[in-house]
């Protein structure tokens, strides 16, 4: 077994931002009247015992990755020059595709004796996301390669390249972050000695969903105001960037748990390192931006299966605007009866959700919990996350009912006309839950009214 040593320097670019630093301090003890699960294993954070007043940070960035890969130095492997266009379409993926060229194995090191003016084609099939390297090496002054790497995305036989090297080094190497696909390496002799060179791709499918996030030029962006990430650090050179743009002034938290990472965020031109375990409060100004960056931590051996748990989360400080109704056309019961709210078959609802300015928080979850008769004992518990402005809402289908409730004859307006109307109603409760808002409780159980049988007895006028 030969053990090819990749060195990736990884970068360490940081953009400049401004942030206001708060003494305040999140007290996580409160909790809402109905416990609800967290979003995500791990993700609850211990409450804060310190003001945000801490070191700074200074990591390098600079690391290896070793490739282990078998070496197959029993076959030499010539392919006839490719014609294959380089056109950008749509990713497309299917495992019954069928390649344009030889198909090769991942994490393998394959002999190639290259001729001159020689073109060499080889498909690599990545069923899963993945971050890899192509790579040509034992390359000398007379025996030179260009790579280049292309992805087949409509699965029509139509190329976009992804990238090429053309170092007159020993050695070409195009990296990238390959999604589930089609790939492949095209090899071009420049100059041949009639010695050999290897190739290979080598594939690390341990990378998790927010990826690429190397630097901060390509930090992953968090667009909710509810930033719940579960994620790994696929070997030990690999940094996670995250990115928090702030629309206006507001209250902000953030914290993470794990073992084998150290986590720090980007304030005032400087980074800070973060505990493992504790609540952070700020309240930046409108425009100022946040990074997070996660590495490994020094003298731990990297573990790509050790997650760590980032949150970055603006607080709930009020719960308003929450409405139920119904588009159905009811006579409904009688004026001044209980429950005020009243449907048949459909039920709407809403409520919104807003943080410390007033503006909308987004991404949070709002539950809807409402019990009827007809559906038996249990509540049923409906939800819905808050779109941009803060707002969340839902329709709820019931099924007819039977009606346990008469209310006697009754005179009531209904479509102009005045008359008397029996109905059979049921009755039963609904209530608001916000599980990410430890300051607020939940709503008071409040009566509803399933309106199951109405009757016009007679017409008066």
């Amino acid at each position: 077994m030969n053990i090819k040593t990749t060195f990736l320097l990884m970068s360490s670019g940081l953009l400049l931002l401004s942030c206001q630093e708060s003494g305040q301090q999140v007290d996580s003890s409160a909790q809402p009247s109905i416990r609800v699960t967290d979003r995500m294993a791990g993700s609850t954070p211990a409450t804060a015992e310190d003001n945000f007043q801490l070191p700074s940070v200074s990591l390098d960035l600079d690391a290896a990755v070793v490739a282990e890969m078998k070496e197959d130095d029993t076959e030499s492997y010539s392919w006839t020059r490719s014609t294959t266009s380089k056109q950008l379409h749509a990713r497309s993926y299917s495992n019954e595709y069928t390649p344009a060229c030889t198909q090769l194995e991942s994490n393998t090191i394959y002999t190639l004796t290259p001729e001159t003016d020689g073109v060499y084609c080889a498909y690599f099939d990545m069923p899963e996301n993945a971050r890899a390297e192509f790579f040509v090496y034992d390359q000398a002054d007379g025996r030179q390669m260009d790579l280049e790497v292309y992805q087949d995305i409509q699965g029509n036989y139509e190329f976009t390249q992804l990238g090429a090297s053309s170092a007159s080094t020993a050695e070409d190497s195009v990296f990238i972050y390959a999604e589930s696909g089609h790939y492949y390496m095209q090899m071009i002799t420049v100059a041949a000695d009639g010695a050999d060179v290897h190739f290979a791709v080598a594939v690390n499918t341990e990378v998790d969903g927010y990826e690429a996030n190397d630097s901060a030029a390509t930090a992953y962006d968090m667009q909710s105001d509810m930033n719940y990430i579960e994620a790994n650090l696929d070997w030990s050179g690999d940094v996670d960037y995250y990115r928090y743009a702030l629309t206006h002034s507001k209250e902000v938290t953030f914290g993470y748990s794990g073992a084998g990472q150290d986590t720090a965020v980007y304030l005032n031109a400087q980074w800070y390192a973060l505990e493992a375990g504790k609540n952070y409060t700020l309240t930046p100004a409108a425009g100022d931006v946040l990074y997070f960056r996660v590495t490994q931590k020094s003298g731990v051996e990297n573990d790509p299966t050790q997650y760590y748990y980032l949150n970055m989360i603006t607080p709930i400080k009020s719960f308003s605007n929450f409405d139920i109704d119904t588009t159905e056309t009811l006579v409904g019961l009688p004026y001044g009866a209980s429950p005020y709210i009243q449907v048949h078959n459909e039920l709407n609802w809403q409520a919104r959700l807003t943080d410390s300015a007033g503006e909308g928080v987004s991404g949070a979850t709002i539950k809807f919990l409402y019990s009827l008769p007809i559906l038996g004992e249990d509540a049923v518990v409906a939800s819905a996350i808050t779109d941009a402005n803060g707002y969340a809402k839902a329709t709820e289908i019931i099924p007819d009912c039977y009606g346990d409730y008469d209310t006697g004859e009754f005179i009531k307006y209904f479509v102009g006309q005045r008359g008397i109307w029996r109905s059979r109603y049921d009755i039963g409760v609904w209530m608001f839950v916000i599980p990410e808002a430890n300051e607020l409780s939940s709503s008071e159980p409040r009566e509803l009214a399933q309106i199951c049988r109405e009757k016009l007895i007679e017409l008066l006028d």
